[in-house]
């Protein structure tokens, strides 16, 4: 319920952003660890994407720093740590749990959205922001570049991860970011006929299929 409150939570973050720059949504899918947006048209709009991007993940950052201050509050009392194992059915120190794995749910959320790679919002920040001095071309090839930094260094975290006895996914994937520092684009199933002035951007994980 934490986890998918938090993702819940941070589309709705992006879809605030957006209504503020009269950007409507069509609809909001989830899945298991994320969803992603699908805008309707806006024509000639021009929206501060960096903006939309990041309120995501400033929702996660904002409740994490909540959950964490709830949990120091009732941490001298209850003095459970930060575990993923429940405590023993005792309301204080279940509450204190509570809050310590929102807390961190909240902000790994927001630190790994905010990394520099495709397709978490963090790498369309960074196109966004390279794009108002390169090209956008350049700009996704920058931001390609760093997501298959990133991506070798999480396949090194995963295997040393494995070696302790954790099996666990972590973003970003290689794919993405390969086709980005290559220039390629990838097609993709439900991608609408073009429209002048539009074009569709689609995110993967934590991401929006986004019409510009």
């Amino acid at each position: 319920m934490l986890l998918f409150s938090a993702v819940l939570l941070h589309e709705l973050g992006h879809l605030w952003a957006a209504r503020r720059s009269k950007i409507a949504a069509e609809r909001i899918e989830f899945y298991l660890f994320g969803g992603f947006i699908l805008f309707r048209p806006f024509g000639q709009i021009r929206a501060p994407w960096a903006w939309i991007y990041a309120a995501g993940p400033m929702v996660n950052l904002a409740l994490g720093l909540l959950f964490l201050a709830g949990y120091h509050l009732l941490a001298a009392s209850a003095g459970p740590g930060l575990s993923l194992v429940p405590p023993p059915l005792e309301p204080l120190r279940l509450l204190a749990w509570t809050f310590a794995l929102g807390a961190l749910l909240n902000l790994a959320l927001a630190c790994l959205n905010l990394l520099p790679a495709l397709p978490l919002d963090g790498g369309f920040i960074a196109r966004e922001l390279l794009q108002a001095r390169l090209s956008p071309q350049a700009a996704m090839r920058i931001v390609g570049i760093f997501g298959l930094t990133l991506s070798t260094l999480r396949i090194v975290a995963m295997l040393w991860m494995a070696s302790k006895g954790f099996l666990i996914w972590m973003p970003p994937p290689f794919g993405p970011n390969w086709r980005a520092a290559r220039g390629i684009r990838k097609a993709r199933p439900r991608k609408p006929a073009p429209e002048e002035a539009a074009t569709l951007e689609w995110r993967g994980k934590g991401g929006r299929p986004i019409r510009r």
